[in-house]
């Protein structure tokens, strides 16, 4: 069964797929059902865009905000949604494309704050990393490093970027990081949540929710950042 698991195409090599009977837990998805339908992403792309005041950050704000719509509309289909093997197979693909995008987009308004020679640097590792795990997910099986190394090289240039930050963007950007690595010890431990059944809301779920947190505190930090650059 292993073996045939790794061959047919799988984002993860030896993870079970909805169809197969994977557990669903009765909230999986719903957070990002309720964040899409609830109309919360376009009124956060409008206040955006509005705070943006250059064309560059205008065009980072729309970027910043379609990759998050994308994503979390990719998150609904996948998971709220019944497919067969080779479309969840192809959407898994695709979810993992847009959250590589919308931590890309995270990332790349800092770069806005530094230095030339920093900036380049920057965009150039963190475009790397991002073309690197896009050709790693449409590669059976996946490497969830590439895709770490993209809101990677934004945790390295941390210590650079805080003489550059507010204390409100940076207390902003140390919560997406230590979000970013509770759930990332959550779904490499699979660590059941306390008195809640695992078949009602799981440690993905609670991952999800704990993102979506840390996606609010991104989106303010960034518009922190747009509100402050009058001349890109």
């Amino acid at each position: 069964m292993e073996e045939s698991l790794s061959n047919d195409g799988r984002l993860f090599a030896h993870q079970k797929l909805y169809c197969e009977g994977a557990l669903k837990p009765f909230f999986r998805g719903h957070i990002h059902y309720f964040i899409i339908f609830s109309g919360i992403l376009i009124l956060a792309f409008i206040e955006l865009v509005k705070s943006a005041k250059t064309p560059t950050t205008k065009l980072f704000a729309v970027l910043f905000m379609l990759s998050f719509i994308v994503c979390y509309t990719i998150s609904t289909i996948y998971h709220n949604c019944e497919h067969d093997k080779e479309t969840e197979i192809f959407i898994q693909k695709l979810d993992h494309v847009a959250i590589s995008f919308a931590m890309y987009f995270t990332v790349v308004p800092l770069s806005l704050l530094l230095p030339r020679l920093y900036q380049t640097i920057l965009l150039v590792f963190m475009t790397g990393f991002l073309l690197l795990n896009l050709y790693n997910i449409f590669k059976s099986p996946s490497n969830i490093i590439y895709e770490l190394g993209i809101i990677g090289m934004g945790v390295l240039f941390l210590p650079i970027l805080y003489s550059y930050m507010t204390s409100f963007e940076w207390e902003s950007a140390m919560t997406i990081v230590l979000f970013g690595v509770i759930t990332g010890f959550m779904f490499f431990l699979e660590l059941d949540v306390p008195f809640v059944s695992p078949e009602i809301f799981g440690y993905h779920e609670l991952a999800h929710l704990l993102l979506g947190i840390s996606h609010v505190f991104g989106f303010f930090m960034v518009r922190s950042i747009f509100l402050r650059i009058n001349d890109v």
